[in-house]
């Protein structure tokens, strides 16, 4: 059972992933008021009103490439704890995208 829950989960790294995140919130929409007339407003209220277990819950997978990380924020005291080695390639490896 838990292996089909799983198995079953949208993944925000498979392709057109928010072509298919979009299908479902307007067809949840469309459930909700018995109608497939409704707007953005309409969406952005219901997900703003439904109970946070019926909302998309996001999580990333184990390894992710760096390409997809846009951005990095690391507190400026968690940086400083870093050897000067891990520093560096922190900063090499994020470049701009590494907000401290």
């Amino acid at each position: 059972m838990l292996t089909n829950v799983h198995n079953s989960k949208l993944h925000c790294s498979i392709p057109r992933y928010e072509y298919a995140a979009a299908t479902e919130l307007m067809a949840l929409t469309g459930k909700n008021k018995q109608s497939m007339d409704f707007t953005l407003t309409d969406i952005v209220d219901r997900w703003m009103n439904v109970d946070s277990h019926e909302v998309f819950e996001e999580h990333l997978p184990q390894l992710i490439p760096l390409d997809y990380i846009e951005y990095v924020f690391m507190p400026n005291n968690l940086f400083q704890s870093l050897t000067p080695e891990a520093q560096q390639s922190a900063k090499g490896a994020f470049k701009d995208s590494l907000l401290i």
